[in-house]
């Protein structure tokens, strides 16, 4: 799979591109839903014998739209979601520079310069796809701004027992900590990534060394709290308990992502960490006393155990 990225003065027409069958929006998560647009867009691809283009956009465009631009956590980085492009069979992928001049095109505009100019033959989204200014052309306009040189199909949206599959869905029962809930909607866990870094090494002092987990993909975090999960090191997977918060008992100002890895105790700093995110467990809590943090954390163990003979 081919990945070109298009940033602010590139012009897509440059690329001499083959005629194409193209599919596109920011796919976040890459869900079910994304999966069968993708699913029927390289089907249509593979009868007329056309090469499948996904066009898809970074920084995520919807932190365009608020008053004050900011960082949006996401499902998935854009590396993730090029893993499973590749995995569904998608040729190309183009990648555009999203920016404030993206932001106020004119929907023609944008039409012709990213659609028409890459010598798409069919354009097929969501019903849900929008593009230009103030992010209100949809995909019922698009026939009148194609005028003739591609076709438009629109692909309903996917619902899983009478519930509509979507981004802002799956953030939702994420942020609750039901992660089956997510799982279904994804089509997989709900895994984030990040480097170990030294951290104050509380928990070692407790006897529980954790590892500090950075979060600069800035990924969807769950709500503060205490969870199961299924860590990923190299080519091993552990299960673990994972908090997140501002360690409460220490007065802490800054929210850490931090992992006890059970039966295993190595030096990591530096490497990969995948975490599967699987059950809440608990709040935070703020404990009078570090005997009491212990006992908690004994506690949680010996949950995580129990919850890990049921599976």
């Amino acid at each position: 799979m081919k990945i070109i990225q298009i940033k602010k003065n590139d012009e897509i027409k440059e690329l001499n591109l083959p005629n194409n069958i193209m599919t596109a929006g920011f796919f976040d998560g890459v869900h079910l839903g994304h999966q069968e647009l993708i699913k029927k867009s390289r089907n249509i691809a593979d009868n007329l014998s056309l090469p499948l283009i996904v066009m898809t956009f970074w920084p995520y465009p919807k932190q365009f739209y608020t008053e004050v631009p900011t960082p949006y956590p996401v499902l998935t980085t854009q590396n993730d979601k090029y893993e499973i492009f590749d995995q569904l069979g998608v040729d190309m992928v183009i990648e555009i520079e999203f920016n404030s001049q993206i932001q106020k095109m004119e929907p023609q505009i944008f039409v012709d310069k990213y659609i028409k100019a890459a010598h798409v033959t069919k354009f097929i989204a969501g019903l849900d796809f929008t593009y230009g200014k103030k992010d209100i052309a949809n995909m019922d306009l698009l026939p009148n701004y194609a005028r003739g040189d591609f076709s438009v199909e629109k692909v309903p949206f996917t619902q899983l027992n009478g519930t509509k599959v979507s981004s802002s869905k799956i953030r939702s029962e994420i942020l609750k900590g039901n992660f089956q809930s997510a799982k279904k909607l994804l089509g997989r866990s709900y895994i984030t990534k990040g480097k170990v870094v030294t951290g104050e090494q509380i928990g070692r002092t407790l006897g529980f060394p954790t590892a500090n987990v950075e979060n600069d993909d800035d990924y969807l975090i769950p709500k503060d709290g205490v969870y199961f999960t299924k860590v990923q090191l190299d080519e091993n997977e552990f299960w673990g308990i994972t908090s997140v918060g501002n360690k409460p008992t220490y007065n802490g100002n800054r929210k850490y992502i931090e992992t006890y890895i059970l039966d295993f105790n190595h030096n990591i700093y530096g490497k990969e960490l995948n975490i599967e995110w699987v059950y809440f467990e608990r709040p935070q809590k703020k404990f009078e006393s570090e005997k009491e943090l212990i006992q908690e954390i004994k506690n949680d163990e010996l949950n995580v155990r129990r919850y890990i003979q049921t599976k």
